[in-house]
């Protein structure tokens, strides 16, 4: 049995696995692991873990006879004193390891029965190439491989039977009929997404798209219906069931209902705007009027609230994890903020140890040459924050925006009328508070 570690659905095929990651491929910092458990790569990219599992794992009904195949990927622990951090995958963990060479910190070996110690990230990969090209979880040291993982692997025990590897049905349709279409529109809507955020093109250029999806796909399914209609009557089925099974599958189009210019889901902008809303961790930002600037001009920054924010982050589980769990702490050891004295003088957090600890900080950056004629005429003023309940190596990677001006503005109209909005939330999560869980409501 093969399970997501990303939405936890089983499937008895490894086809049907690799196939169901593809509703994850345009998700944000996103690993694809291989479900092998001796296995231990994963892959930032869909196309790549595509390609291995392919490549590799071909002839996976013969490996099944003599390995236990079973949860995706493995949890690996850095050995490194003070830092102990968690990496999903080998090649995670590996490059943890090299950041760590980078800096100067002399790294071990991590597997069993080899106890080199290098402190030159090439000669670290050479090593790996040259001894150890050929991973399994079994060599790999005790100490670096999470216990729970450990309880679950099972080398010599032979996969069950009525496992099979390539099966022809398409189990994702046949398993979750009913969640197939909503995890579609969100694959689709997350592309659009990601078209529009990450790849800065203009939402004019995206409804062309769909509205050019949307005709293509109309032409193509006419014709495919078309020949259907066509080989049932050439194979001798009765008229009036090769009409309904053409309109059955017209019914079913989940392309068209996605995109079709009378009710689609997606159609327009609005209405992705909205299927975002509904269905994301979204967080609108709210147009702050600053006034106006000396030439009369209205003026506005964007702020996205944090209470807001900070409720859409510990609708995570993960998050909610790190802040039930946190790291344990050594006493006689400053390995990070919690460890200065500033904060263990606070009698805040020593009065509310549920508190939420919001790390903020800003930066302005040139958004055009910023050796050209428009030098800091459009610089932007970012506030970003994070917390520092978050595991140490996990809190850069979840930094939110929470506010954006011309930094030209922020000076003219002042801090107190920019960062205003920011200080009411703030004031009110401190005397309020928040609540991210059933029973659970820490201050900040």
């Amino acid at each position: 049995m093969f399970v997501c570690k990303l939405c936890h659905l089983h499937y008895s095929s490894l086809r049907a696995y690799a196939n169901h990651y593809r509703f994850h491929r345009n998700e944000n910092n996103i690993n694809f692991p291989c479900a092998f458990k001796s296995c231990l790569q994963s892959f930032s990219s869909y196309n790549n873990f595509a390609r291995h599992v392919s490549s590799s794992h071909s002839g996976a009904r013969h490996v099944l006879q003599s390995k236990h195949f079973g949860d995706a990927a493995v949890t690996l622990k850095c050995g490194v004193l003070l830092c102990q951090q968690e990496c999903l995958g080998y090649a995670n963990f590996v490059k943890h390891l090299k950041q760590h060479l980078a800096v100067g910190v002399a790294v071990s070996c991590p597997y069993k029965n080899c106890c080199k110690l290098f402190k030159v990230k090439s000669s670290f990969s050479s090593h790996l190439s040259r001894n150890h090209n050929k991973w399994s979880v079994s060599e790999i040291a005790n100490n670096h491989v999470d216990s729970n993982c450990l309880e679950n692997v099972d080398y010599d025990h032979p996969v069950d039977a009525d496992v099979d590897v390539d099966m022809e049905v398409n189990e994702e349709v046949q398993m979750h009929r009913v969640d197939f279409k909503a995890k579609y529109f969100n694959s689709v809507a997350l592309f659009y997404m990601m078209l529009q955020g990450k790849y800065l093109v203009p939402v004019s250029t995206i409804s062309k798209i769909v509205q050019e999806l949307g005709v293509t796909h109309e032409l193509e399914h006419e014709f495919l219906m078309n020949n259907l209609r066509v080989a049932m009557l050439k194979n001798n089925v009765p008229q009036h069931q090769a009409e309904d099974i053409v309109n059955t599958v017209m019914h079913n189009d989940i392309l068209n209902e996605a995109h079709n210019a009378d009710n689609g889901l997606l159609r327009t902008d609005h209405m992705r705007q909205k299927f975002y809303r509904d269905n994301f961790a979204f967080v609108a930002p709210v147009p702050v009027v600053l006034g106006n600037n000396k030439h009369g001009q209205q003026v506005i920054c964007h702020y996205v609230p944090i209470k807001d924010t900070i409720k859409s982050l510990f609708r995570n589980t993960c998050v909610l994890k790190q802040h039930e769990h946190p790291l344990s702490r050594d006493a006689n050891v400053m390995a990070d903020i919690m460890d200065g004295a500033i904060f263990k003088s606070s009698s805040f957090f020593a009065n509310n140890p549920n508190a939420l600890k919001i790390i903020l900080f800003q930066d302005a950056f040139e958004i055009v040459n910023p050796l050209g004629s428009a030098k800091k005429k459009h610089k932007l003023l970012g506030v970003y924050f994070t917390l520092a309940d978050f595991y140490p190596h996990n809190r850069s990677s979840v930094a939110q925006l929470v506010l954006l001006c011309k930094e030209s503005d922020c000076k003219y109209f002042g801090d107190l009328k920019v960062f205003g909005p920011l200080v009411h939330d703030l004031k009110d999560l401190e005397r309020d508070g928040v609540e991210i869980a059933p029973d659970k409501m820490p201050t900040v």
